[in-house]
């Protein structure tokens, strides 16, 4: 009845392998640029007062520096939480991004805080 032989339909193809996440990758490397930032803080407060009275301009740049730190991480911890819900990437420089900016914003805010309870 049937001239052709049967040929099955090709098999699906596999699924797509999912990719890092760009949002959790940017997390990570803020997290590790906050963490450099606050490194070459402390060396260089130490290295030119050498534990000292702090100067005045030397308050400044360390003022400056841990902003900029802290705005670093606290944008990595809103990239890691939008990294580590996103359902079509994978999760593991989301999480450790948003690992490492929250442990480093728990140290900036206890010595921030110790700092505050030292001038009383």
């Amino acid at each position: 009845m049937y001239d052709t032989p049967f040929i099955p339909p090709p098999p699906p193809p596999p699924p797509a392998a999912q990719k890092h996440s760009r949002l959790g990758i940017v997390s990570l490397v803020l997290a590790i640029l906050a963490m450099l930032i606050m490194c070459v803080d402390v060396v260089l407060v130490l290295g030119i007062t050498g534990g000292a009275n702090i100067p005045t301009e030397v308050q400044y740049l360390d003022s400056a520096l841990s902003c900029i730190a802290a705005l670093a991480a606290l944008t990595g911890l809103g990239l890691g939480i939008a990294a580590v819900s996103r359902k079509d990437a994978k999760k593991l420089f989301g999480i450790l991004g948003l690992v490492f900016n929250a442990v480093y914003l728990l140290v900036y805010c206890g010595l921030v805080g110790f700092n505050a309870l030292s001038l009383f």
